[in-house]
This record gives structure tokens, sequence and C-alpha cells, in this order.
């Protein structure tokens, strides 16, 4: 399963928040994401507090514990399941067919 990451500080971090959320990405550069899971790409937005990563991992339970560190040091993060668009496109097709059922109950 593949899920896109956007990491958001709260507010202006402080030297040693940075500090210490650079360590971790450095880290998850170094081992790889927890849990068997693969970075596949990770971007810093131009002129943005923004960090966003895409994740290949076999559970999105194997990355909570790095999550739940990135919180801790105040960062906000939104975790975003993708699929990709082939699949997407069959169940786009489902959809009128679906919202016709749900109208006519």
């Amino acid at each position: 399963m593949e899920v896109l990451i956007l990491h958001r500080p709260k507010g202006i971090p402080s030297p040693e928040q940075m500090k210490a959320f650079m360590e971790l990405g450095i880290q998850a550069l170094a081992k790889g994401p927890p849990g068997g899971s693969k970075l596949i790409a990770s971007y810093s937005a131009c002129n943005q507090m923004l960090i966003i990563n895409l994740i290949d991992t076999p559970s999105i339970d194997s990355l909570i514990p790095t999550l739940e560190r990135t919180m801790m040091m105040g960062v906000e993060t939104e975790i975003i399941p993708i699929e990709k668009s082939a699949d997407a496109a069959t169940k786009w097709e489902k959809a009128p067919a679906e919202m016709a059922k749900m109208t006519k109950k």
C-alpha cells in the first residue's frame, strides 16, 4: 500500500525542535521507514513549512511509532492512502451506478 505523508510543524519550530525533526529524518533515510516500509520519494516544499513523503508500506500501523514521535515534536502529520490510476478508474466507473442506487431508495 502506498501512502502520501504530509508533515507540517505547528507554529514556528524552535531550533531544538528543528534539530530533533532533522535527526528523525536522517535516521529514516539511513535505516529506511519502520516496519519493512520503503521510502519512494521525499520533497521539502520551497518557502513553506511542509515535507512530503511517498512511502510503500505493508501497513499504516507500522508507521505509527514514528508518526507519534513527530506529533510529540510539534508536527502535524496527514496520511493519505493512494492508489494507482488504473485501480481508481474502475472505482470511478462504478460510482455513478452506486449513486443511482442510493437515490432510488
